[in-house]
C-alpha cells in the first residue's frame, strides 16, 4: 500500500497525474514543472528515491530552484537522510528568503534533530512571513513544549486549534 492510505480513489488520481506528467516528458524532457510535479507524485506513492531523481533533473536545469529543494528535502526526510533535507531547505530558503516552506520544512528537521532553539527560529520567521498558515504554531508550540516554555507552547497550540476551528 502506498502512503497514501486505503483509498484506492486518491492513489488512481495521484497516478492519472503521474502519466499526465511523463506525457508533458514525452513532448518536452526539459519541462521544469512536469519534473518536480513527477517527482511529487512518485513521492506520494512513497517512491522516495524515484522523487529525488525526477527533482535532480528539474534542479539540474534550474538550480536552486526552492520548490523542487523543498520536495527534494521532504523525500530526503522520509528516507531519514536529515543532513541532505536540512541542505536542500537551507539552500531554498538562500535562493527564496521569504520561502516559508523552506522555513518550516527546515524547522521540521531541527526539530528531528532536538535543535529546539533553532527550530524556534525558523518558526518565527515563518510566521513573521505568513502568520496565517496554522501548521506554523503547531511546530513552534512542539519546539517551546520541549524547551519547557510551556505557557508559550500552549498558546501556539490553542492559536493553531483556533485558527483550524470550523465554523
Amino acid at each position: 500500500m502506498s502512503p497514501l492510505g486505503a483509498s484506492g480513489q486518491e492513489e488512481e488520481t495521484v497516478l492519472n497525474e503521474l502519466r499526465k506528467c511523463e506525457e508533458l516528458l514525452i513532448q518536452d524532457p526539459s519541462n521544469c514543472v512536469a519534473l518536480n510535479d513527477r517527482g511529487f507524485f512518485l513521492h506520494k506513492l512513497g517512491k522516495y528515491e524515484e522523487a529525488i531523481k525526477s527533482y535532480n533533473q528539474a534542479l539540474e536545469l534550474k538550480p536552486r530552484w526552492s520548490v523542487a529543494l523543498n520536495n527534494r528535502g521532504r523525500a530526503y526526510r522520509h528516507l531519514k537522510l536529515l543532513d541532505k533535507a536540512l541542505q536542500d531547505f537551507s539552500e531554498a530558503i538562500g535562493s527564496d528568503k521569504k520561502d516559508v516552506h523552506g522555513w518550516n520544512n527546515r524547522a521540521r528537521i531541527y526539530l528531528d534533530k532536538r535543535l529546539y532553539l533553532k527550530a524556534l527560529k525558523d518558526l518565527d520567521q515563518a510566521i513573521k512571513l505568513n502568520p496565517q498558515y496554522a501548521f506554523l504554531y503547531y511546530n513552534r508550540g512542539i519546539a517551546r513544549r520541549e524547551l519547557k516554555l510551556y505557557k508559550q507552547a500552549e498558546n501556539d497550540f490553542s492559536k493553531y486549534l483556533e485558527m483550524n476551528a470550523k465554523p
